[in-house]
Parts: C-alpha cells; structure tokens; sequence
C-alpha cells in the first residue's frame, strides 16, 4: 500500500515538474526569441536599411561584448568596443559557407559621414558559424580611430556564400591594425555582397557613444 502511495505521489510531482519546465521555456522563448517583424522595425528605425543594406534579413547575430547582449540597437562606450566580442553566432544551413562584415557607416560623424562605410572587421569563408576558422581579410578594430563625438552606428551583416566549399577572395586587400585607417574607409558592403553573389543572411548593430566631458 505504502509502495504504491508512494509511486502515485512520484508521478503526480513528476507531472508537475514537467508541466512547470514547459511553461518556463514557453514564456523564456515568447520573451527573448526576435523575429523577422523585429528585425525589420529596427534596421529601418535606425536606417540601417538603406544606409547600408537594401532589406532586412530573415536572421540576426547573436553578440555578446563585455557580458553585454547586443540588441538591434543596444549602446555602448566607446571604450567597450576596443576587442571583438565574445560571442558571435548566427543560425546556419549544413555545409554553408559565410562572410562576416562589420562597418561603420557615421564616420566621421551621423550628419558627415564621407567616409562611409568604415570597415571595422571582415572575414569570409567561415565553415558555418565558426569564424575563428574563416579568413580574416580585415583585422577587427573598434570605433576609437576614426570618429567624432557623437554616436556611431556599428552593423553587423552575415552574407551566406554561394558555393559549398571556400571562394578565392585574392583580389581583395588585407588590412590589419597597423594599416592607416584610411584605407578602411569609404567601404561599400552592397558592392561587395554583389561582386562575389552573396545572400544576406542575418544581422545585428549597435550604438556606440562617444562623448567628450
């Protein structure tokens, strides 16, 4: 009799643990998972679209910089975006290949920007979403050279690649830290994308502020 008290009570907690775990991860997605909808509102609130690309992508970037989550907007310091961030990934198809291009289209400033697009990072051939295996063309630098005080967008854009297997990209300039920062300059991610048959596949951007005291 006790035993089977005991397997009754075992499997009515059971229950409830279950129907508690569902409920939580039910209203834990509904809470944080960003759709399409949200996606598009926010490049178009920031002009991002057309700024710097024509649409907004089915897909965004998940990034993390200083224990920070970026989202679509979120600001940050100057001096936070001094290293790349931490964490970096985007939803990917089997077997795809992508590029990763991070530019700043307010350099020198949101109202001057005769310097857009800034390239701020670049790297193509990244088997999936593991970029630290792609080839880095441009080396990651932040906002501190090249802006005036102000705020600056920093977008985000994940191209999938049109073949399976890694693309020659021998035309194209490296750039590391030591170039001038001139030669970042006047970038243009559409012509890019276009030059090489890429597809827009995911995106994010943030704010960073940069205020003289």
């Amino acid at each position: 009799m006790y035993r089977q008290m005991f397997l009754t009570c075992s499997g009515k907690f059971a229950a409830q643990i279950i129907i508690f775990l569902q409920c939580f991860l039910y209203h834990s997605l509904s809470s944080f998972a960003i759709t399409y909808k949200d996606i598009k509102a926010e490049l178009g609130r920031a002009n991002v679209v057309p700024d710097v690309i024509d649409k907004a992508p089915k897909n965004d970037i998940e990034i993390r910089i200083n224990g920070t989550s970026i989202d679509l907007g979120t600001r940050l310091d100057l001096n936070s975006l001094i290293k790349p961030p931490e964490v970096l990934e985007w939803e990917v198809q089997r077997h795809g290949m992508y590029t990763l291009i991070v530019t700043g289209p307010d350099v020198p400033s949101w109202d001057e920007p005769f310097e857009r697009e800034y390239m701020h990072w670049q790297i193509v051939n990244i088997p999936g979403k593991n970029y630290t295996q792609g080839e880095t063309l441009v080396t990651y630098v932040g906002s501190q050279f090249c802006c005036n005080p102000g705020t600056h967008r920093m977008v985000y854009t994940v191209w999938k690649q049109p073949q399976s297997k890694p693309m020659n990209f021998s035309e194209e300039r490296h750039i590391d830290e030591r170039t001038h920062y001139l030669r970042r300059a006047c970038f243009n991610t559409r012509k890019f994308a276009k030059k090489y048959n890429m597809t827009l596949w995911a995106a994010n951007f943030l704010i960073a502020e940069c205020y003289i005291e």
